[in-house]
């Protein structure tokens, strides 16, 4: 999903560079004027670090955004305003879940997305019913789980017998 993309990096440049201003990007040097360009010295110095292919990516990025249509480029922005007004905790905790998900091979992120459409299109009480069921099936299958490892804070009976001392 090309929007997906476009926000990892939009938010990936606001992070980095500070750029909080949708014109005058880090991309034209020749212009030195942070007032007209909207870039201060300390954003152009991270800017001038990054590698050739590091640049091109978020000029890349940046061309994506701008053809984005406005209405899309809205949304994005109250979602990444929403965000980023969430405690740190909890954004460290999404950030590690799109980590996770990146990490899955492609076919299967394009399997959770397709379910996640389907599931977007059930009606309200239908994917409450649907949320509250795989809510169930993960809990069960997590109190079967800790049954067989004998749960936290066993008698320690499974170290002795592999012949561990304490």
């Amino acid at each position: 999903m090309k929007g997906n993309r476009c926000v990892l990096f939009f938010v990936t440049a606001q992070l980095l560079f500070g750029i909080y201003s949708t014109s005058g990007f880090a991309a034209s040097t020749s212009r030195n004027d942070a007032a007209t360009t909207g870039v201060n010295d300390s954003t152009r110095e991270r800017w001038n670090r990054l590698s050739e292919t590091e640049k091109e990516q978020i000029r890349k990025s940046y061309q994506r955004w701008k053809d984005m249509p406005e209405e899309q480029r809205i949304r994005l922005r109250e979602r990444f305003q929403r965000f980023q007004a969430l405690p740190v905790e909890e954004r460290r905790s999404i950030l590690e879940l799109f980590n996770g998900f990146k990490a899955l091979p492609e076919e299967r992120q394009k399997q959770i997305r397709q379910r996640y459409v389907e599931l977007m299109k059930m009606a309200p009480e239908e994917r409450k019913d649907r949320m509250d069921s795989l809510r169930q099936k993960i809990k069960d299958r997590t109190d079967r789980n800790e049954g067989r490892r004998g749960g936290f804070g066993g008698s320690g009976d499974s170290d002795r017998r592999r012949g561990s001392r304490r």
